[in-house]
């Protein structure tokens, strides 16, 4: 039987080493890059100190990177990093995707990825149905209350969690 030939890389065709910003303005380098960046859509990364600040999607990486030298963000970064996506109808998707998992302090909106409504929904009525639970279980044991307020708390926090 045939190995089955991967998937990687039928989405994301590349993904940069963290680069210093003033590559972009280097006299040897800018024209060569920006020849070279403005060809490709993606999803870009500034970081400060390697820690991520902002993540943002652009049809032109290099015009789209080099803006944010002069605009709010000026001086709030120091490096970038580049993926660059084939499938250019999915870049808004994977940037709410690192959107959601590391929301970093440079963005003011949030992710808008569709919200996962039936999951927390589950989620809730297995909280609350415990907790009914555990009333009960109060009523019938008034001497375990502090063992029940103990768990009660912790499903607060899940559900305060979820929210």
């Amino acid at each position: 039987m045939p190995k089955k030939k991967s998937s990687r890389g039928s989405l994301v065709k590349e993904i940069s080493k963290p680069l210093p910003g003033d590559i972009l303005e280097n006299f040897w380098l800018k024209d060569e890059i920006k020849t070279l960046l403005r060809k490709y859509s993606g999803i870009y990364g500034l970081y400060k100190d390697d820690e991520l600040y902002y993540v943002g999607l652009a049809n032109n990486l290099h015009k789209r990177v080099k803006d944010h030298i002069k605009d709010r963000h000026a001086k709030k970064w120091d490096r970038f990093k580049l993926i660059i996506i084939k499938k250019v109808k999915y870049v808004k998707d994977l940037e709410a995707l690192v959107l959601s998992l590391h929301k970093p302090t440079g963005n003011k909106r949030n992710s808008r990825v569709p919200s996962s409504y039936h999951i927390n929904r589950f989620i809730r009525n297995i909280i609350k149905s415990n907790e009914k639970y555990l009333s009960d279980l109060e009523r019938k044991h008034k001497q375990d209350i502090r063992i029940n307020k103990e768990i009660r708390s912790e499903l607060v926090d899940l559900r305060n969690a979820i929210r």
